[in-house]
């Protein structure tokens, strides 16, 4: 689930440059639009998020998803047969955000957003039989609730920069894309 939610994102954002649509920077400066965008933050993890703008206000839904902390393939069970040799063990985090952003001027906006989390322990264990060496386990330990906060600066009209704190993925920076302008 997690690997399709993050290659349907990937693929979003490589279809969506050289979308993009005319429209007048001086008189609609704050667009209706749809954008996208990726990031990462400083818990070793990507970002996605979406973001619905309407004039000054926007709605935006993101996803966090930790990277590379488990080896090889993922087994629901350890069979008897399975190398049982612990090479190490963490928490992997998953979490889904739902925000609003309000500009304060043309360049810049502030961003709220609430936010749900997953921590599952892993095990990674040793076993020659699996390609990459070994296979890990997953337990969901506890759900998360936080929130966060962001700085959004626009350059221009059609790119947002975002760097903010959330209290479940850390410190955070993305860089979203606007090619889809609707109309009023």
């Amino acid at each position: 689930m997690k690997l399709r939610l993050t290659l349907l994102m990937l693929l979003l954002n490589i279809l969506a440059f050289g979308q993009n649509k005319e429209v007048n920077a001086l008189n609609n400066y704050y667009l209706n639009a749809i954008g996208i965008g990726i990031g990462f933050s400083s818990i070793n993890s990507i970002q996605m998020d979406l973001k619905v703008s309407k004039k000054r206000g926007a709605f935006y839904f993101s996803f966090t998803n930790e990277l590379g902390t488990t080896k090889g393939k993922y087994v629901k069970k350890i069979l008897s047969n399975y190398g049982q040799t612990l090479i190490n063990s963490g928490i992997d985090r998953e979490s889904y955000s739902i925000g609003y952003s309000r500009h304060l001027n043309k360049a810049l906006s502030v961003s709220g957003e609430i936010t749900y989390g997953i921590n599952y322990g892993y095990k990674n264990y040793s076993d020659d039989n699996f390609s990459g060496g070994g296979y890990h386990v997953l337990n969901k330990e506890k759900d998360l609730l936080g929130f966060g906060l962001r700085l959004n600066y626009r350059p221009i009209q059609y790119l947002e920069i975002s760097g903010g704190f959330n209290t479940i993925s850390k410190a955070n920076f993305t860089i979203l894309y606007y090619p889809f302008v609707y109309s009023k």
